[in-house]
């Protein structure tokens, strides 16, 4: 018995359109970008070994095999932000404020 599921043009058009103010609604509630700070598990942080303190950054692991303690957020050339409370914006992670002392494996000299 071959079993064929065929979706027509409109029944498609239809189910978008009924996610689509689900869709809008729980983007409304996002909070402002500017307000949120990367925390060290987050996917996009854990796949370039982000740690929000340099001096935390493990020697064993092959990506921070170059880290030296000095080297922060504050002196990497992808930080393009003013210095602050502690906090700046990086290009590496959109919508997120890094800490000034932590450390990334993209890490490079200002």
């Amino acid at each position: 018995m071959k079993l064929e599921s065929k979706i027509s043009r409109r029944s498609l058009i239809q189910a978008a359109a009924g996610l689509t103010p689900i869709a809008m609604t729980g983007c409304a509630s996002l909070p402002n970008n500017d307000d949120i700070v990367l925390r060290a598990d987050d996917p996009v942080a854990r796949a370039l070994l982000y740690f929000p303190n340099s001096r935390d950054v493990p020697s064993d692991n092959p990506l921070a095999a170059t880290h030296q303690p000095s080297q922060t957020c504050a002196t990497c050339i992808h930080v393009r932000a003013s210095a602050g409370d502690g906090l700046r914006k990086c290009p590496t992670y959109p919508g997120r404020l890094v800490n000034e002392q932590g450390w990334c494996s993209l890490w490079a000299k200002a």
